[in-house]
């Protein structure tokens, strides 16, 4: 990467956030790794690399947390996070996870807290990008809303499958 700069907070909401200047070819090799852009062929990759910002997360720090009004979803490229409901760890992500759809497709506020576990690096896409994307490529946003919807359900039905195993026990 060629270089690390601050932003405003109000973007992420933290001071122990770092942008990070990367060239287009490092953000299109970033996205080619998530698990959700594995479909995608190049020229998708390189249109969704545009319009995304890298972050470098220290450990410990909330990317998010619950409640939050900000809308963006997040590629984890580097580390680890967890994602939280209060004091519970409902999932750990790794690298080439994404977090925080939902209120990237609603703008609802966070329905849990994600907590950078060690440093991480991260790719963002604010609503407004997404939006701007689904203005100029709607077919490719199109294919990533279907990505999207089908991890939602994923979540959803193992969410479903851990309360009903829960219940029984």
């Amino acid at each position: 990467m060629t270089a690390q700069h601050r932003r405003p907070t109000g973007y992420l909401g933290s001071e122990r956030l770092t942008y990070v200047l990367t060239t287009a070819r490092e953000r299109m090799e970033m996205v080619a790794r998530a698990h959700w852009a594995l479909e995608m062929d190049w020229g998708e990759v390189v249109r969704i690399a545009q319009f995304l910002d890298a972050c470098r997360i220290d450990a410990g720090t909330p990317v998010f947390s619950e409640g939050d009004k900000r809308s963006y979803m997040c590629l984890l490229v580097e580390g680890e996070v967890s994602v939280r409901k209060g004091e519970q760890i409902l999932d750990r992500l790794v690298p080439g996870s994404s977090f925080g759809e939902m209120s990237l497709l609603d703008g609802s506020p966070r329905s849990a807290t994600v907590l950078a576990e060690s440093d991480a690096l991260v790719l963002i896409l604010t609503r407004e990008n997404f939006q701007r994307l689904a203005e100029e490529c709607p077919r490719l946003v199109l294919r990533m809303v279907m990505r999207i919807a089908n991890m939602i359900n994923d979540r959803l039905r193992e969410t479903s499958r851990q309360l009903a195993n829960g219940r029984t026990s």
